[in-house]
């Protein structure tokens, strides 16, 4: 199976907002927060972003909250982020690229945290399922 990554950016212009595809490539190897904050950093690098990102918001997958929530020296209350990849502890960065000179806010996506809500609802009460299968 193939994996992709994108990365897309939000800003606001003559007060409008505005929506651009930076990067969507394919994962070479496996996507680990490693390799995910390696991306992250040559998208911001290639587009010399980096200082003006104030928030990144992802899914709620463990290698997405290792990569922007749990770097090296920073704790995080209540997140739980063991990755199943064999993987290092260590974060590499690109040259000239320094993580800590910009910490941006981490937030996970509010319309997949929606849906895995309702994807286990649904699951919880099963005679609803069934009715809902049906009507498919």
């Amino acid at each position: 199976m193939r994996s992709y990554g994108g990365t897309t950016g939000h800003f606001i212009e003559d007060f409008k907002l505005k929506s651009v595809m930076l990067a969507c490539h394919r994962f070479k190897g496996p996507d680990t927060a490693k390799n995910i904050l390696l991306n992250y950093q040559q998208v911001t690098c290639n587009f010399n972003i980096g200082r003006k990102i104030t928030t990144i918001i992802t899914d709620n997958a463990a290698n997405m909250i290792k990569a922007f929530v749990a770097l090296p020296g920073f704790e995080v209350d209540n997140v739980s982020v063991s990755d199943s990849d064999d993987e290092d502890n260590e974060m590499e960065f690109l040259p000239g690229f320094n993580i800590l000179d910009y910490l941006p806010k981490h937030v996970p996506c509010f319309a997949h945290t929606n849906q895995l809500v309702v994807k286990d609802g649904l699951k919880e009460i099963g005679s609803i399922s069934n009715t809902i299968n049906r009507g498919s």
